[in-house]
């Protein structure tokens, strides 16, 4: 045998006495004549006769993957042509069939396209050794040419494309990019997993050969993520210097995710045990986190679950639950509020169903305007539990020079319509101008007298010293000189070369900077 998914096959094409192919299979490794074999053996459900096959083991083992294999490039020596031709017809016409069986009617095809020589259209004679075999061929002799063989190849391959790959085991490797960081060969593809800028985006977006595929909040149960790389281990390590503070603080920084986030907490004035409690009942081994540089503001999203909402705010009740709830802790001091986050893209007229039914009608004009230039969507809404407070997120992809230029102008007729401060209006400009471009979510804010004259703006920039240099920009010298501490606190408590995004809010008052970082 080639591999043991060649074996269990043979198997299943050797009935026992009264026909059943069933037996409780159990194995076992032993030498027949000083060579290695592999011993299958156990009863016939059926009948209990003992069955048995022993099979040489190959020389090497082949790779595991994620589709069905049944041999490398050598032929089968178990199963002729005809053999594997009546395997994958039967496995392509179950109903109702699963990806599985259509991968293996795949992979069967595969076994008789094995047997064509170079130069000749047809399979030869001697790939038919059963009588079986031989009966399949002779029913429709043109099912094995060269061409037609590669016809049926094709039409499975394209089935399997439309199958939903989150359904699936898929064993992920990492690619080296931070940004395109996983990539997996599966039915017949060659598919890479993006990481966005969540929660403003989806988490990961599937890619097929360059095409997406498909936006996914969670990593699928079915797949197996790799271990981090050494490369990044080792960038996370203290390294022993004195170019940046923040590497004294990495070198003596907490090791847990409770004790970092403990020491964030701590740092911020922060109900300590309460927000522990929650995180201790989403036993996650990674949380999202938004932290303020100038306010004791902060933030922490969760996966929804019942007992979550109640470790944070006893007795408050979810209402109807999105199709994709979560869970959003917003810090502030010794204040507490938390709401319910539905990722997603939706219409307006959908997205502001977050806020009192009273002041939906001026915020859909709002929302509607930011949806409506740049190639805005809306990508996540949030609903307050605690307070009459609602966000919505609108996510604007890279643009050109003069497409951002386009953007700035009309981004600031709708803070002038919301009443944000003039003052804050140039400001936002000035940093806006020093992106380039770069990604960016706006999330404008409804409370019970409506439309909110605030607006957050998160950009896809991941440079601490980015974030400092906003700070300088927006706040007087000691707050900045304050802001910058925070931010060197933060990297160093959680040991982090980069946060995942930058984000710079308008609000009446001062405005505030923030980091969005990942707790490990």
């Amino acid at each position: 045998m080639r591999t043991s998914a060649e074996a269990h096959m043979y198997m299943d094409q050797q009935p026992c006495t009264c026909g059943d192919i069933e037996f409780d299979r159990q194995s076992a490794v032993m030498t027949d004549g000083g060579v290695l074999c592999s011993r299958y053996f156990g009863k016939c459900r059926t009948c209990g006769t003992m069955r048995e096959f022993i099979f040489e083991l190959p020389p090497t083992q082949l790779p595991v993957t994620n589709q069905v294999e049944f041999g490398g490039r050598d032929t089968s020596r178990l199963l002729d042509a005809g053999q594997w031709m009546a395997i994958s017809e039967y496995y392509a016409k179950l109903e109702p069939g699963t990806p599985d069986d259509l991968d293996i009617a795949r992979a069967a095809v595969e076994e008789v396209i094995k047997f064509l020589r170079n130069g000749v259209e047809g399979v030869p004679d001697t790939a038919f050794w059963t009588e079986r075999g031989r009966a399949v061929r002779d029913r429709e002799p043109a099912r094995f040419r060269r061409s037609r063989l590669a016809a049926i190849l094709d039409v499975y391959r394209k089935q399997l494309a439309k199958y939903d790959l989150t359904q699936i085991a898929v064993v992920w490797k990492h690619t080296g990019d931070a940004q395109v960081p996983y990539t997996a060969d599966a039915r017949s593809r060659r598919f890479t997993i993006r990481i966005n800028d969540f929660p403003a985006e989806p988490m990961y977006t599937l890619i097929a050969e360059g095409r997406e595929l498909q936006d996914l909040d969670d990593w699928p149960s079915a797949w197996v993520m790799p271990d981090p790389p050494q490369q990044l281990l080792d960038l996370l390590k203290p390294r022993k210097t004195e170019a940046d503070p923040r590497v004294h603080r990495a070198m003596s920084a907490p090791r847990t995710q409770l004790q970092r986030l403990t020491r964030i907490l701590e740092e911020r004035g922060a109900p300590v045990r309460l927000v522990l409690r929650a995180v201790e009942a989403a036993n996650e081994p990674s949380l999202y986190m938004e932290v303020s540089a100038l306010s004791r503001r902060m933030t922490l999203l969760f996966p929804y679950r019942a007992e979550i909402l109640e470790a944070l705010a006893p007795g408050v009740s979810a209402g109807t639950l999105p199709s994709r709830p979560m869970l959003k802790l917003f810090v502030d001091g010794d204040q507490l509020h938390v709401a319910l986050a539905a990722v997603g893209k939706v219409a307006p007229s959908e997205a502001v169903d977050v806020a009192p039914e009273p002041t939906r009608a001026a915020w859909v004009d709002v929302v509607s305007a930011m949806h409506g230039f740049a190639d805005g969507r809306i990508s996540s809404r949030i609903r307050f539990l605690t307070q009459p407070r609602s966000t919505i997120d609108v996510f604007y992809q890279a643009r050109s020079q003069d497409a951002d230029a386009r953007f700035a102008t009309s981004m600031d007729q709708v803070a002038w319509r919301l009443g944000v401060a003039p003052s804050q209006r140039e400001m936002w400009k000035s940093v806006h101008s020093s992106m380039r471009g770069v990604a960016v979510t706006v999330t404008t804010v409804c409370t019970d007298g409506g439309p909110a004259p605030e607006l957050a703006f998160t950009y896809g920039t991941a440079d601490w010293d980015e974030a400092v240099r906003v700070c300088k920009l927006v706040a007087s010298e000691d707050a900045a000189r304050g802001g910058a501490a925070m931010l060197g606190m933060l990297a160093g408590t959680l040991e982090a070369e980069k946060m995942r995004s930058l984000q710079l809010v308008l609000r009446p008052g001062a405005p505030d900077v923030g980091a969005l970082v990942m707790l490990k």
